[in-house]
């Protein structure tokens, strides 16, 4: 598989949130538990997180129908992931490196 491949699975995998271990990049999935919603007082499921990584470093983020993607993500990866988002009708934000891991920190 090449990077360029690589980086199709991997931005195919972020959006439909499924795990991928490729030799570039990597999808995981972070759970969420569920809420209880304040009106109804019933129990909403929330979808997990998908965290693109590109080793130890994050690329990108989605919560929700929200993509938060890293302003110095290479561009092979950024662009697509744009590009995707903008097809769906997804909000997106490109930020720093540092807020990008704040916004991932476990809660």
């Amino acid at each position: 598989m090449s990077l360029v491949d690589n980086t199709d699975v991997a931005v195919a995998a972020h959006f439909a949130r499924r795990p991928v271990d490729g030799p570039w990049l990597q999808v995981e999935l972070r759970e969420h538990r569920d809420v209880v919603h304040p009106l109804t007082g019933k129990s909403v499921q929330r979808p997990p997180t998908a965290i693109m990584r590109q080793g130890r470093r994050l690329l990108a983020l989605l919560v929700g129908d929200f993509l938060v993607i890293s302003r110095t993500a290479p561009r092979c990866v950024r662009m697509p992931l744009v590009r995707e988002a903008r097809e769906r009708v997804i909000d997106y934000e490109l930020v720093g490196d540092s807020q990008l891991e704040k916004l991932a920190a476990p809660a």
